[in-house]
């Protein structure tokens, strides 16, 4: 059995009731309409951190999310805006838009 999110944020309670009343942690994919997908999360605990799809490579820039993949229309960097933290295991947490 298998559970996916995408196409907007899934809220903490949300994957917890998934946990409780079906059995199964929900795979959560994060990604844009520029982009494509650009990480994953297994919420098997509460706020789990991002992984990197396969192909995608990433990095702070100002702040933000950058990701570079055979996805985007050309070679340059794109930036999102996303704000992340960068974690030691190459993993990442989003900290909320820097628009808003």
């Amino acid at each position: 059995r298998a559970v996916f999110s995408s196409g907007g944020p899934l809220p903490e309670e949300a994957a917890r009731q998934v946990r409780q009343w079906l059995g199964v942690a929900p795979t959560e994919v994060y990604g844009s309409s520029e982009t494509g997908g650009i990480a994953w999360r297994r919420w098997e605990t509460d706020m789990p951190p991002w992984q990197p799809l396969p192909g995608v490579q990433w990095r702070i820039d100002d702040g933000c999310l950058a990701v570079a993949s055979a996805h985007l229309d050309s070679s340059d960097w794109w930036r999102t805006q996303d704000r992340v933290e960068a974690l030691a295991d190459g993993r990442f947490r989003l900290l909320g838009r820097a628009d808003r």
